[in-house]
């Protein structure tokens, strides 16, 4: 998008009736109706247009008359402390204000009656979300995000310095990118109440030590708990049908899990770099793993396959530098590229019901 200059400002069309407008440490949105929604920058070339001018913007000021914050608009604006949002505002768009790691504060007015997902994710410094008392579709508590019902918990703040939260006995769901970056935090209390946890919702918890899976939830989402790197143990109830991509990825604190019966698929990275695992048993009920696993899993030392399996996918023990050795199972019909590459195997029987193994599966 063509961008208009003068000699103090820069502008910017954001929406049919809007246009941004950049004049020193100030990004103003002015106009009537819905801002333009974009992408995640590093995924896409369709980014804000003055995603690339973000770095001096101290404070955002979005005019009466807007009537949504579209998705990614202010994504990574490292030095906002401001963030004026007028009473027009209906919609807040996924992502809009995330790793805005200087957002200490932000009022929701009482005409906000949509939010997407993580709003405020990984906005580190961010230690209280106010909503206006009058807003009929959600509230705070304590500078806590919920929905009106108290139902979903949408946002804690990443910047909150208390190191245990115990979540209210009305949630049901705990929302994607709720609790990301929480740094502080070392204890987190899941409700009996709660049957859906959101992904990225604990992702980067840096302190997080402790926190229960209820026995309603049944699939433990995309990186809900990745990064988390003092996590030592997890108990996944028996509730819990599948472990999602990227789920546990470098929780290099995590010595032990349980993967129940009831689990009947791993994700892609799941486990990745967990390298205080020490043992692993893949019950019987799974019968998929995807790709790398576990790989860079260093100090696995055990392994125990589905014999529900019949593929072992590329990179799912790849760098398991103690694992010494492995017994496939005879449902296993392939085995993948660098399946156990660059790992502590010394002794390996593969069984005849295998028909294809991939490159360098076994390389040192």
């Amino acid at each position: 998008m063509t961008a208009t200059i003068t000699a103090n400002a820069q502008t910017w069309q954001c929406g049919d009736n809007l246009t941004a407008t950049l004049k020193g440490d100030t990004l103003t949105i002015g106009g009537t109706g819905d801002m333009s929604n974009y992408d995640d920058p590093y995924r896409s070339r369709d980014a804000a247009p003055w995603y690339n001018k973000r770095a001096p913007v101290k404070t955002v000021v979005i005019e009466s008359g807007v009537t949504s914050i579209g998705n990614f608009a202010f994504y990574y604006f490292p030095s906002i402390k401001s963030v004026t949002i007028p009473e027009t505002v209906i919609s807040i768009g996924s992502r809009a204000f995330s790793s805005c790691d200087a957002l200490t504060s932000v009022i929701i007015p009482k005409s906000v009656t949509t939010v997407g997902e993580g709003i405020f994710s990984y906005c580190k410094a961010l230690m209280d979300i106010a909503v206006d008392g009058n807003n009929t579709a959600y509230l705070s508590e304590n500078g806590v995000m919920f929905d009106r019902e108290k139902t979903t918990l949408v946002h804690y703040p990443a910047g909150k310095k208390e190191t245990a939260y115990v979540i209210p006995e009305t949630v049901t769901t705990v929302g994607d990118y709720a609790f990301s970056s929480c740094e502080a935090l070392k204890s987190v209390t899941v409700p009996q109440s709660v049957t859906s946890i959101g992904s990225h919702a604990f992702m980067n918890c840096k302190s997080l030590t402790s926190i229960n899976i209820p026995e309603k939830v049944t699939s433990i989402k995309s990186s809900t708990f990745a990064y988390c790197s003092a996590l030592k143990t997890i108990t996944i109830p028996q509730s819990v049908t599948s472990i999602e991509y990227f789920c546990f990825k470098d929780c290099f604190g995590l010595t032990s899990v349980t993967i129940p019966n009831s689990v009947t698929s791993v994700g892609v990275l799941a486990f990745e770099g967990c390298r205080g695992l020490t043992s692993i048993t893949i019950p019987n009920s799974v019968t998929s793993v995807g790709s790398s696993a576990f790989q860079g899993c260093m100090g696995l030392t055990a392994v125990t396959i589905s014999e529900s399996l019949t593929s072992i996918a590329a990179f799912t023990f790849s760098r398991c530098l103690g694992l010494t050795s492995v017994t496939i199972p005879n449902s296993v019909t392939s085995i993948g590229e660098y399946a156990f590459s660059n790992s502590g195997l010394k002794s390996l029987t593969i069984p005849q019901s295998v028909t294809s193994v991939g490159v360098a599966a076994f390389t040192a």
